[in-house]
């Protein structure tokens, strides 16, 4: 498994394109060298995805509302139609974040005050992280933003 990780990374290594972009998401709180390179292979190109919603439409991180007629209403979930790979990717991120990060930390804590659930406040913390990721590999600015947006 070691060699595969190997392989991968020099795979990026040998490729300017991909080193930027693996530079550029390596600077994003919560995202290591085996998270970019996952990031990176499931995405293609972000020039695929002309705004962040579409790239968190792709990621399936999405919510989609349980309804039946006027008087039936479920819980909101997250939409699994996306890709799995990429959803999984971002939830070690998401939780790194939401532990190292004060200004994460305060933004988990103020969605926990208002009744959201653990893993509604996880969803939430991978939108900010795909929205970084979005924002920063579009970016053509020298000056890159490490830290997500706060809702």
């Amino acid at each position: 498994m070691k060699s595969v990780k190997q392989r991968l990374l020099d795979h990026i290594q040998a490729h300017d394109t991909l080193q930027h972009q693996h530079e550029i998401l390596t600077s994003i709180v919560g995202i290591g060298d085996s998270s970019a390179a996952r990031v990176l292979a499931e995405i293609d190109s972000i020039e695929h995805f002309q705004s962040a919603q579409q790239l968190v439409a792709f990621a399936g991180l999405t919510p989609q509302e349980h309804e039946s007629g006027t008087s039936v209403w479920g819980k909101t979930r997250l939409c699994k139609i996306g890709n799995c790979r990429l959803r999984k990717t971002l939830y070690f991120p998401a939780l790194h974040l939401m532990r190292r990060c004060p200004q994460m930390q305060g933004f988990c804590e103020r969605l926990l005050a208002a009744c959201k659930t653990k893993m509604q406040v996880v969803g939430v913390v991978r939108l900010q992280v795909t929205f970084a990721m979005h924002q920063d590999l579009l970016a053509v600015r020298s000056e890159r933003i490490v830290m997500p947006p706060m809702l």
